[in-house]
Order: C-alpha cells, then sequence, then structure tokens
C-alpha cells in the first residue's frame, strides 16, 4: 500500500507519482486521503492511475466535484483491478 494522505502536493510532485504508479506491481491500496487534490489534480493523476495495477483507491477528504469524478471514471475504464 502507498499512502499519501494529508500531504499537499505540487503538480510536479502529483506528475512524478503518476510516472512512476505503473511500475509499483503488488500495490492493493493507493491512497490520497485529504490532499487538497482539485479536479485538476486527479487529471494528472488519471492516466498513471489507469495504468497501473491498484485495487483501491482513496480520494476521501479531497475537493473534487462531480465533473472530476467524471473525468476520472472515464480515465479508469480501462483498469481491470481498481
Amino acid at each position: 500500500s502507498v499512502y499519501f494522505d494529508n500531504a499537499g502536493m505540487a503538480p510536479s510532485g502529483l506528475k512524478a507519482v503518476a510516472e512512476i504508479l505503473p511500475f509499483l506491481e503488488n500495490i492493493n491500496v493507493v491512497s490520497f486521503s485529504k490532499c487538497e487534490l482539485t479536479d485538476e489534480d486527479v487529471n494528472l493523476l488519471g492516466p498513471g492511475l489507469a495504468k497501473g495495477s491498484i485495487r483501491v483507491l482513496n480520494l476521501q477528504g479531497n475537493s473534487l466535484t462531480s465533473e472530476g469524478a467524471k473525468s476520472l471514471a472515464t480515465t479508469l475504464s480501462t483498469n481491470k483491478t481498481i
């Protein structure tokens, strides 16, 4: 499991995390709880999340709107494990 909970992250940090997510094997949980993520932040993470082998994604307590959730759902539609 990988937990980034309660940590504000700059866009460059989020992009770096997104780039390594597909290479993390056997990761069951990725949590960004209470990280003050916005729709734009989730869009940065989306491609990495879509390619990863994650089973559980926790985005609780962030500033996502229904549009961000819809965009993330579309991006994750190719992920067969989440």
